[in-house]
């Protein structure tokens, strides 16, 4: 959550530091990950360590303008990660929504977001689960070890893969530049991607 590490930076400054959070929690995007992940727990105990320290957090409440915080010497603004992605799925919001999903789901990375959503989709019900991987796999620990757990819970990992198209149930993609063709009921892109940005005209 990038308003409370720049809360605790400043605490530890020595400022009074107030954090107003739109959601009814703090946490950000990474309180959307499954509990599966094991993350909301350590991020609940940040945020009290916070709070411990005298970092004060007001819930549900969005400022939208300058003089909501004109009583205080400055202002740091942390948007974040949620900008909506139009008609289509993208990871965060299908992270939020938690539903139930069929048939084959294609999910496009990289990243922690794409493993987290691909993995959750298997849970959530689909019969087979490809994560469309841009690069070649890394090595770095963290990345690694996701991809490996999503392998043996049953996801598909396609290297260096891109979306191309998507039309009629069908998924066009190229891997390693050689184009493909591969069944997928629903397509979740990341980074605020769209999956309309596959879709062919019509």
């Amino acid at each position: 959550n990038c308003g409370g590490s720049f809360g605790f930076h400043l605490k530890k400054a020595g400022y009074d530091v107030t954090v107003f959070e739109k959601e009814a929690q703090a946490g950000g995007a990474i309180k959307l990950i499954p509990d599966y992940a094991g993350h909301k727990a350590v991020v609940q105990e940040e945020i009290e360590k916070l709070q411990a320290m005298g970092v004060n957090f007001v819930f549900g409440k969005e400022i939208t303008s300058a003089s909501e915080v004109s009583g205080f010497d400055g202002c740091f603004v942390a948007t974040g990660s949620w900008e909506k992605a139009g008609e289509a799925v993208d990871t965060m919001d299908f992270l939020a929504e938690n539903k139930a999903v069929s048939g084959t789901v294609a999910v496009e990375g990289p990243g922690f977001a794409a493993i987290h959503a691909a993995r959750s989709a298997v849970r959530l019900g689909a019969s087979k689960v490809i994560l469309l991987w841009p690069v070649q796999k890394p090595k770095s620990r963290g990345l690694s070890e996701l991809l490996t757990l999503a392998t043996e819970e049953g996801v598909t990992i396609l290297e260096r893969a891109k979306p191309v198209s998507l039309k009629d149930g069908l998924l066009a993609a190229t891997v390693d530049g050689m184009e493909i063709t591969l069944p997928c009921n629903q397509l979740i892109a990341a980074g605020n991607r769209k999956a309309s940005d596959f879709a062919e005209d019509t």
